[in-house]
């Protein structure tokens, strides 16, 4: 049986990226996370459009916790709202220290007759879940 200590940390918000976002602000994040996520031993996916960020991560709950702190700080969105935080067995997607998924040019038609659309507000914790597992397996096949 596994202890508290040996699960990891699953964490999802979404958010309202400001109105100026450029390409060049969402390479940066990629950059910042993958670095600081090494270090910290975090792994996620960040789902994007001009609407939302929506974004998973999974890792030690100190970590997870202090990143979710810094990411509420940062000038380049707003309207944070947390979706869910969870004590998981395995990380799901330990494949990335962080991807970004820009949406709608991924599976888009498809997750939008699941879904309606990329809608974070309207997700619940366990379709949160089921959106980002299914734009892992989309990435994981075309990445």
């Amino acid at each position: 049986m596994q202890t508290k200590e040996s699960k990891i940390c699953r964490l999802i918000y979404y958010s309202t990226p400001t109105a100026n976002l450029a390409k060049q602000d969402l390479d940066a994040i990629l950059a910042e996370s993958r670095e600081h996520n090494t270090k910290w031993g975090i792994t996620g996916l960040l789902a994007y459009d001009s609407s939302f960020f929506m974004q998973v991560l999974e890792g030690p709950e100190a970590e997870v916790t202090e990143l979710f702190l810094r990411i509420g700080a940062d000038t380049r969105h707003h309207s944070l709202r947390l979706v869910d935080v969870s004590q998981i067995e395995e990380a799901r997607f330990d494949d990335w220290v962080m991807a970004i998924a820009e949406l709608p040019e991924l599976p888009g038609k498809f997750l939008n007759q699941l879904y309606g659309g990329f809608n974070p507000p309207r997700f619940s914790a366990q379709i949160a879940v089921e959106y980002f597992e299914i734009l892992r397996d989309y990435l994981r096949r075309t990445h």
